[in-house]
């Protein structure tokens, strides 16, 4: 039995590599035939076959330099958003009237600076400041998985909260926007937007909603008060 499955076998695999061979030998002779059958009209026109070889080529060449191009960007663009940094923004203490930043993200926020604004109700930003005394600009290093409460600014966020005054006429009534502008260890800019709603009842504010984003080009995302407090 075991010598009749051994011939067998030989069989099977002696019948494919013939298949195999009969069929090149084929494909030859049908190029080789094609070749002779047009060799005429192929001498007459050898600048032209050669000027589409080489057009064919380059194309070639080049798709495949595109394809490693777009890999090699592809690479970058993972490496760095497994890198990159996240600040989460959310309300701290009430009475501190103050908010508390943390970064959740595996890079280091370098240069971190926060703003604070009203929102036209078809969005965008109004009345945006730096959220510090004098609007003097407050920078700040922020590492990974680290937490950090800002100062108490009860004096800025009662102008937002209560818009009372002219200039406040033109946001949403009852809703303001804490912007963190950030940068990673290449110079990367990015952003995060926390959305505050008003709780007049208990005269105090809670988050809604957060968002982030690349801030490359240096603008941020038209914030529409509707669609995020939905």
């Amino acid at each position: 039995m075991f010598c009749i499955n051994v011939m067998n076998f030989k069989r099977n695999n002696f019948s494919k590599k013939t298949i195999k061979t009969v069929f090149i030998i084929f494909l030859s002779v049908i190029i080789l035939l094609f070749f002779l059958k047009f060799r005429v009209f192929f001498n007459e026109n050898l600048g032209l076959f050669q000027a589409i070889l080489t057009t064919a080529l380059i194309t070639v060449t080049s798709y495949y330099a595109w394809q490693t191009k777009a890999t090699v960007n592809e690479m970058a663009k993972q490496t760095n958003l497994q890198q990159r940094p996240l600040i989460k923004i959310s309300d701290g203490e009430e009475w501190a009237c103050s908010f508390m930043l943390r970064n959740i993200g595996r890079g280091t926020a370098l240069n971190v600076e926060l703003k604070i604004s009203q929102i036209y109700p078809k969005g965008g930003f109004t009345n945006l400041r730096n959220l510090a005394e004098d609007e003097q600009r407050e920078l700040f290093n922020l590492g990974s998985d680290e937490e950090q409460s800002t100062t108490s600014f009860c004096v800025i966020l009662d102008d937002y909260r209560k818009a009372e005054k002219s200039e406040y006429n033109f946001g949403v009534k009852g809703v303001f926007a804490v912007i963190a502008l950030y940068e990673d260890l290449d110079k990367n800019s990015y952003y995060t937007i926390a959305l505050f709603k008003v709780r007049s009842k208990y005269n105090d504010y809670i988050l809604k909603t957060t968002k982030t984003g690349d801030h490359k080009y240096g603008e941020l995302e038209k914030v529409i008060p509707l669609e995020w407090l939905k």
